[in-house]
């Protein structure tokens, strides 16, 4: 019963009544209001969500724009994921927000489906708006159609793109010791001692006949042979076979066959071979009870001449595999399995696996029924993948493309050497011109000559002389008759002003003194008498120095001789530019090339206008559009074949610097070489059978040889010389000196 009259409880629900009307208005007050502030947010959240959108395409645009303007060398290195900085738009008039650009990708494209060969550059345009706490992230590829030139590739530190022969008493050095490669575009021969050489890597075969030959790694597409107790420390592959007739390997690899028979590791080093694997057959002959811890093949599998203790750990063959003795632990064959040679031979009673073998069948093995560790199955067993071979990029070494970076072009008319002088000084007066090379006792001077090619009168009494060599300087000869020669061999025989000199012949350095310049021939080079020296105006560097107990004369100061008074301008600057006349600073000698005659018209410079260089046989047209010069120029360049290459170092020579030969190389006597080595092979004829004849490089040369006592040494490091760079510039299209061609290829939102 409740104890209040009812009436009293009717006044508490009309109040409770009220103040539910009461609030329920409120609520729908500020429902509406919360509504109409809520439609307000939306409409401001989707104007700012359009705003971003705005502000990323706008972006798009203006990156667009700066790929146009960016020269494509900086466009090649940009980095990757990281971001760029920052666009902030917050005062600028319909672009309200924040705009950060990331580069996600850089891809070179092939042409396809009609599309033309481009760059591919992804880009990330993340735009915020703070305020309004919304953003969008678009996502641009844009293609870039007028691709750079390809950038120059490093080279190693002995490459060979022919056969070479070591076949004197050959040693390496490096900072690393025994840490050189040596490159070989064909096959190589190794007849003598060598050491120091960490590994070789060739397209051909690879022959070891000496027990002074010690490697760590050998990788051929070709056969590896190796006999007269030869070593390979580590890892010895050769793709289409291998045969150990008398060597050791640790580790030994091929798509073919494999047939190795032991001699003694190095002394004191480990008496392990890791694996033995082929996609052919394998056979063992284990004369020095080495251990092999694992032997696989994917044809048959012999092993035999363990004659103590458990020589294989593990044997795993597709085909067949024949044991005798069969010291092993286990053996695996999908194909049976031969534990004794075929009759009359005895059979052991104790042919058995240590721990097991696991084949269809079994032939010869003592007990193998009963015997618990011989299964009767057919094993898993693992197969070798093809092995990949060596490749080698082409590598152009033509003197021809770096005259117009010489600062002396020496040629012979026949009656008189001509020079053509670019960035040189003496003392405060800047040589720049046509010279003629005289010489007067035992100095050679640069006499200037007029708009006639005649020389100005007065040179040689002129206090002010410009000094280009003394000590006999030098004197011009016959070339010689032999294929590849040039008609005119300059001898070197003094000190010679530093710079870099090419000569329009063969050059020939007898008894040279060591000066800093670095020495380009359109025939041959060679050394004769006592000593050839060279020295490369970067090993040198500004002010010299001592290498190797070698007092070294300076580029810019310290000459080698007070007599000279004439320094290259191009590369004496504060600081010394070791990169100037297209790093040619790093090149001792440099041999062979095409002539070229060049034919260049102009045209007015059209928008439209792009940047290509064509070949067609032995022409190439090149066309460079300058929008600045409103020029447009157009050359077509006719090459010659090639001519010279070879580079063959006899006698008494010491080389500081790069030799790059474009045929071949030679040495003789006592040769040390602190420096980069390559040669190119590019001198060859065609045979009347329709082969390739690889002895046009002047000299006579068919392949590379290093004999007599040839020391090569990369241990020393100069402040200045790179010998990994590559002199000169592209051969391949020049970049574009108008606008980039530019396009935007797709779209998206992220």
């Amino acid at each position: 019963m409740p104890s209040k009259p009812l009436s009293t409880q009717r006044g508490a629900a009309t109040i409770m009544m009220s103040i539910l009307v009461g609030f329920s208005i409120t609520a729908m007050g500020v429902a509406l209001m919360f509504n109409v502030q809520n439609a307000q947010d939306k409409q401001l959240t989707a104007q700012a969500q359009v705003g971003v959108q705005n502000l990323a395409w706008a972006g798009s645009e203006t990156i667009r724009q700066v790929l146009m303007a960016m020269p494509l060398e900086v466009i090649n290195v940009l980095p990757l994921n990281d971001e760029l900085t920052a666009l902030d738009t917050s005062n600028v008039a319909g672009l309200q927000g924040r705009l950060t650009p990331t580069i996600i990708s850089r891809v070179d494209v092939p042409a396809a489906n009609g599309v033309a060969k481009h760059t591919a550059i992804t880009v990330d345009l993340a735009s915020v708006n703070e305020t309004a706490q919304v953003g969008t992230t678009l996502q641009m590829v844009y293609g870039i159609f007028n691709s750079a030139a390809p950038l120059l590739p490093s080279l190693n530190p002995i490459t060979f793109y022919h056969d070479a022969g070591l076949e004197g008493r050959v040693n390496f050095r490096n900072i690393a010791p025994g840490g050189e490669t040596l490159t070989v575009k064909g096959s190589v021969t190794f007849t003598s001692q060598v050491t120091g050489v960490n590994t070789v890597r060739a397209t051909g075969d690879v022959t070891i006949n000496n027990p002074g030959v010690v490697l760590k790694d050998v990788y051929a597409n070709g056969t590896v042979t190796v006999s007269g107790d030869g070593k390979i420390l580590d890892k010895l592959v050769g793709l289409a076979g291998v045969n150990l007739i008398q060597g050791f390997a640790g580790s030994v690899y091929s798509n073919g066959n494999i047939n190795y028979t032991t001699a003694a590791p190095l002394s004191g080093g480990s008496n392990i071979v890791s694996a033995v694997a082929a996609r052919g057959a394998v056979t063992i002959n284990n004369q020095n009870n080495l251990i092999f811890n694992e032997v696989n093949s994917l044809l048959t599998t012999s092993l035999s001449g363990c004659s103590a203790g458990t020589c294989f750990k593990r044997v795993e063959a597709t085909g067949r595999l024949t044991l005798y003795p069969p010291t092993l632990e286990r053996g695996y064959s999908r194909a049976g399995i031969t534990c004794s040679p075929p009759p009359p031979g005895p059979v052991p009673a104790n042919l058995q696996p240590s721990i097991e073998a696991v084949a269809p069948s079994f032939t010869g093995c003592a007990n193998s029924v009963a015997n618990s560790k011989f299964r009767t199955s057919t094993p898993s067993v693992k197969v070798i993948l093809q092995l990949p071979p060596v490749e080698m990029t082409p590598l152009n070494i033509d003197v021809w493309d770096h005259q117009a970076n010489a600062n002396y072009f020496i040629r012979y008319d026949g009656s008189r050497s001509l020079v053509t002088v670019k960035n040189v000084k003496r003392g405060s007066t800047a040589l720049n011109g046509e010279f003629e090379l005289v010489r007067s006792g035992a100095l050679g001077y640069l006499c200037p000559l007029n708009a006639s090619g005649v020389q100005i009168i007065g040179c040689l009494t002129n206090p002010s002389k410009n000094v280009f060599c003394t000590d006999n300087c030098w004197t011009v000869q016959g070339g010689g008759s032999t294929a590849g020669a040039a008609p005119n061999t300059f001898l070197l025989e003094g000190h010679v002003a530093p710079g870099v000199i090419f000569f329009d012949g063969n050059l020939s350095l007898k008894m040279t003194k060591l000066s800093p310049a670095s020495f380009l021939a359109a025939g041959f080079i060679k050394t004769e008498g006592n000593t050839g020296k060279s020295l490369a105006l970067n090993f040198a560097g500004p002010s010299g120095g001592t290498e190797a107990g070698t007092a070294l004369g300076g580029v810019c100061s310290n000459l080698a001789n007070a007599q000279l008074n004439l320094i290259p301008t191009n590369f004496c600057q504060t600081p010394y530019n070791s990169t100037a006349a297209g790093n040619l600073g790093n090149v001792a000698l440099m041999a062979g090339g095409k002539r070229r005659t060049v034919v260049t018209t102009s045209a007015t410079y059209q928008s439209s206008d792009r940047a290509s260089e064509t070949t067609t046989g032995n022409i190439t047209t090149r066309i460079t559009p300058n929008a600045g010069t409103g020029i447009t120029l157009t050359e077509v360049i006719t090459y010659q074949a090639y001519k010279g290459g070879d580079i063959q170092l006899a006698a008494d020579n010491v080389i500081f610097g790069s030799i790059m030969a474009g045929n071949m190389l030679k040495t003789e006597g006592t040769s040390t070489i602190y420096g980069y080595i390559v040669s190119s092979a590019l001198a060859r004829s065609t045979s009347g059978g329709g082969g390739t004849v690889y002895n046009d490089g002047g000299l006579g040369l068919t392949q590379n040889r290093l004999t007599a006592a040839t020391n090569i040494d990369h241990s020393i490091n100069p402040q200045y010389y790179e010998g990994k760079t590559l002199p000169g510039v592209s051969s391949g299209p020049p970049a574009a000196s108008g606008p980039n061609d530019v396009r935007v290829l797709r779209s998206r939102y992220l």
